[in-house]
């Protein structure tokens, strides 16, 4: 019941969770945590409640090892654009918890993103209250994404 209580709040949290925007930059919502590993070269599961955040030249790496883009954002946003192959994951969805448990396994390596980085980060935290143990957050989201593609 606890756990039921948990995931409950937690997706009420997601689901009110604000657009992420170039606003997020302000509040510091894409800083980098600082990992003792690196993501790359983990080999052992991600301790639950670990979200570790990785950049987008993180998660280029991770991604050429085997670990897949999950875009947060909503039908929407991803009108507009998402990172090639990505899965569509809507946050904001009343059953994103079902969704997980339903098309995912917990073997499955996962880069979570959305517009700014607010939104996968929620989105992690429940991955990992799930026990997802490779799950990682990209920092800076779609935004930033674009910005990196288009300075290269």
């Amino acid at each position: 019941m606890k756990h039921n209580i948990s995931l409950l709040f937690l997706a009420i949290t997601l689901l009110s969770a604000c657009r992420g925007s170039s606003d997020s930059k302000a509040t510091g919502a894409n800083d980098t945590a600082n990992i003792s590993e690196s993501p790359a070269s983990r080999t052992t599961p991600i301790q639950k409640t670990e979200v570790p955040k990785v950049s987008i030249e993180e998660a280029i790496e991770l991604s050429k090892q085997g670990y897949r883009f999950v875009d947060c954002r909503t039908p929407k946003e991803i009108a507009n654009g998402k990172i090639d192959g990505a899965l569509e994951m809507n946050v904001r969805s009343y059953t994103y918890a079902d969704i997980i448990r339903d098309s995912l396994n917990q073997d499955n390596k996962l880069i979570l993103y959305c517009q700014a980085g607010v939104r996968s980060a929620l989105a992690a935290k429940l991955f990992s209250e799930l026990e997802y143990p490779y799950v990682v957050d990209m920092t800076g989201g779609y935004e930033e994404w674009l910005e990196y593609h288009q300075n290269q």
